[in-house]
């Protein structure tokens, strides 16, 4: 088993740290008093360097327990975490396979022409609102401000109908069979 002196760690971290360090301590004894680097297992003391979100380094010096409740909080706060990210991966590898069900069922084939129409990009449009809003004034202006949508806009090669369709699914729904 791994018997470390020092250990890092990232977040998660107890207080929102952005990075830890443990090390750990055993009285020197002797004629120079004071703490030496040790390994775990023979620690009585540890030392916790943390860095805030601000930047700032904050160090502490625990009892041997103390570090070793830490350090179990740590764990814990990891475990909690990796956890929640398995998860939130499920759900959208879920909602992924979900969206891609619905664009198996959607055809782009021109109703007038029966030929596959052709993604030719995303439209930025610009809309200005209702005409009797466009001569709004005072306090009534905000009313009349433009707003924008964002369209994925599919055409026909033969005979130019287009189709719009909101940036939710991917995009071209259906990939090319040449390549």
């Amino acid at each position: 088993m791994d018997d470390p002196e020092r250990l890092a760690f990232q977040p998660p971290l107890p207080g929102n740290a952005l990075e830890a360090t443990v090390t750990f301590l055993a009285a020197r004894g002797g004629l120079a008093p004071g703490y030496r680097t040790a390994r775990r297992s023979e620690a009585t003391h540890a030392e916790i360097r943390t860095t805030g979100l601000s930047g700032k380094t904050d160090e502490r010096r625990l009892t041997r327990e103390e570090a070793e409740a830490w350090l179990a909080e740590v764990e814990e706060l990891q475990r909690r975490h990796q956890r929640l990210d398995a998860e939130q991966r499920g759900r959208r590898e879920e909602l992924l396979a979900e969206r891609d069900e619905v664009a198996a069922t959607i055809s782009l084939d021109c109703p007038r022409c029966g030929v596959p129409r052709e993604h030719t990009g995303r439209q930025h449009l610009m809309i200005a609102g209702a005409p009797e809003e466009l001569g709004r004034t005072g306090e009534h202006l905000a009313m009349a401000r433009p707003s924008a949508m964002v369209l994925e806009l599919y055409a026909c090669p033969r005979c130019g109908s287009v189709e719009f369709f909101r940036p939710l699914l991917p995009h071209p729904l259906r990939p090319d069979p040449s390549g």
